[in-house]
């Protein structure tokens, strides 16, 4: 009972942009690395929000769920090579995710400044969980919207469910 006032919970939201990069769309050579071969005009927004809980000054858990959509158009390039093939798709994906948060001791700074009502600070911290994606690709001709899961692009059959493992350090 004498630490309650050190453990805690919180919630948040969090935005920001996001943007595909791939084989699909993209500038004008055929492929160049990481974001020099980003569209600008593809760029769309994510919105989520999660919940942690510091059970321990050193632990918590966090759980969150976030929305976004991904797409592409080979329209938008200038490399005919991609014109010519005209492919498109959009994908909103859903991201459900869970993981433990440890905050060790030797990466913390509290009450930077001066000594006031109000403590100023920052943790570091790393982060280990597991998450979901849950997606349904789509694409658009004459009108007419095609659920891509159905045509089995690539020759593959996929799920609308894929798993992952975030990890990572983070701090605030």
């Amino acid at each position: 009972m004498a630490y309650s006032q050190y453990y805690n919970m919180e919630f948040g939201v969090r935005a920001g942009i996001s943007n595909y990069i791939g084989d699909i769309g993209g500038n004008e050579q055929t492929a160049r690395p990481w974001i020099l071969d980003l569209k600008w005009a593809k760029t769309r927004w994510f919105v989520g929000g999660f919940f942690r809980h510091k059970f321990h000054p050193q632990f918590a858990y966090n759980v969150g769920v976030t929305y976004t959509r991904i797409e592409g158009n080979d329209s938008l390039t200038t490399n005919t090579a991609r014109m010519g093939r005209n492919l498109s798709f959009k994908n909103d994906l859903f991201n459900i995710h869970g993981r433990v948060e440890w905050y060790p001791t030797f990466l913390r700074k509290r009450d930077i400044g001066a000594n006031t009502r109000y403590r100023t600070g920052f943790e570091t911290y790393i982060f280990a969980g597991a998450e979901a994606v849950i997606h349904s690709p789509k694409a658009e001709l004459n009108g007419q919207t095609y659920r891509l899961r159905d045509y089995q692009t690539e020759g593959k059959k996929y799920s609308s469910v894929a798993l992952g493992v975030p990890m990572g350090i983070g701090f605030h």
